[in-house]
């Protein structure tokens, strides 16, 4: 099995996604954790014990 995210959400206009979801009448504390969910984002890997520190993804950001 395999995940790849890179560059899942770097293309993401934090306001514009806001916005979007304001009209959609997304809850405020539903938008506030999409937003930290893409915002500083970090990653770690864990299997069968073994656990590798998490490290800040080299680009979380948003443009």
């Amino acid at each position: 099995m395999a995940f790849d995210l890179k560059g899942a959400f770097n293309a993401v206009n934090k306001e514009a996604l806001d916005n979007c979801l304001g009209q959609r009448r997304i809850p405020s504390q539903a938008r506030k954790w999409i937003s930290s969910f893409i915002s500083d984002r970090s990653a770690s890997i864990s299997f069968d014990g073994f656990t590798k520190p998490a490290s800040t993804l080299s680009y979380p950001g948003l443009l």
